[in-house]
C-alpha cells in the first residue's frame, strides 16, 4: 500500500495560472510545436510554478489537473455548440448560455459546469480551440467555427461576445527574435 497523501484541493487562482500556462507554452513559437509531451508539460510545469506562490504540486498533478479543466471546458463547448444551433429566432446570450447549462447538466450526471474562470482562458486560445475539438458534428446545422460560437459572428473573437479578431501566435523567427533582443538588452544592462 502507498503512504502518499491526497494533495490539496485546487484554488481557482492555480487553475487560471495552470491555464495560462498552458496558453503560454503551447503558443510559444519560438520552441515549435514539435515538443515532446514530457518536455512540454515539464516547462508547464516550470511555468506554474513560478506564476503560482502556493502548494507545491508535482509535475504529474500539473498535467492531471490540466486533464479535468481540458476535458470540462471540451464539453461545456460541446455544450454551448449544441445550444447555438438549437437557438431560436430572437434569443440572445443569455437563453442560449441558460440552454447550454441545460444540456451540460443534462450531458454530465447533473453536475453543473464549475470551470468558468478555465474556460475564458482557453477559449481565447486558437491553438487550443481547434485542438480540442472534440464536440460532433451536427450533420443538419452547419458546424460552429472558432469564426463563428455563441453570440458572435464571423471575424470575431470567442469571447462572449467581445468583438475582434483572433489572435494569432506570433511565429517561430518573430519569438525567437524577441528573445534574442531581450538578451542582448539584459547582456548591456549588466
Amino acid at each position: 500500500m502507498s503512504s502518499q497523501k491526497r494533495g490539496s484541493n485546487w484554488s481557482y487562482n492555480e487553475d487560471v495560472f495552470l491555464c495560462n500556462s498552458w496558453v503560454s507554452i503551447s503558443e510559444d513559437g519560438a520552441v515549435g510545436i514539435n515538443q515532446a509531451g514530457d518536455s512540454f508539460w515539464s516547462r508547464v510545469h516550470m511555468l506554474f510554478c513560478q506564476k503560482a506562490n502556493t502548494v507545491v504540486r508535482t509535475r504529474e498533478a500539473v498535467e492531471s489537473r490540466f486533464k479535468v479543466i481540458n476535458n470540462q471546458c471540451s464539453l461545456w463547448k460541446g455544450s454551448l455548440q449544441k445550444a447555438n444551433a438549437t437557438q431560436r429566432s430572437g434569443s440572445n446570450l443569455i437563453d442560449v448560455t441558460m440552454a447550454a447549462k441545460t444540456i451540460f447538466v443534462n450531458d454530465n450526471r447533473d453536475k453543473a459546469f464549475k470551470f468558468d474562470h478555465a474556460w475564458h482562458i482557453l477559449q481565447a486560445c486558437l491553438k487550443w480551440y481547434q485542438q480540442y475539438d472534440t464536440t460532433p458534428t451536427f450533420t443538419s446545422v452547419p458546424s460552429v467555427t472558432p469564426d463563428t460560437f455563441v453570440g458572435g459572428s464571423s471575424g470575431s473573437s470567442p469571447t462572449d461576445g467581445i468583438s475582434g479578431p483572433l489572435r494569432r501566435p506570433e511565429g517561430h523567427d518573430k519569438q525567437k527574435g524577441k528573445k534574442i533582443v531581450k538578451i542582448r538588452i539584459q547582456g548591456r544592462s549588466l
